[in-house]
């Protein structure tokens, strides 16, 4: 949800633009995890607290945060068919 990785700032995130699109399109069934996001600042947004990859049928990164980096590689090399790598983070 943040603008850019490692960063807190939501201005002007592209993350976030697309998340909402996929909210809109898919209701209830898109969520999003982002350590750095500060959700008491968002009345809009609702983000899970603790990340579960295996409970997901499909997973977007949209932000490479260093802080998730080894835990979503080691899951992609796994379950890369779960994936949506479209900025090829881990490709």
């Amino acid at each position: 949800m943040t603008y850019k990785a490692n960063v807190s700032d939501i201005r002007n995130s592209l993350a976030l633009d697309i998340f909402k699109k996929l909210k809109k399109k898919f209701k209830n069934k898109v969520y999003c995890y982002d350590p750095l996001f500060n959700i008491k600042n968002s009345k809009t947004i609702v983000s899970i607290k603790k990340l579960n990859l295996k409970n997901y049928d499909l997973i977007v990164p949209l932000l490479n945060h260093k802080i998730l980096e080894k835990k979503i590689a080691t899951h992609f090399k796994q379950n890369t068919s779960k994936y949506m790598d479209i900025f090829n983070y881990f490709s």
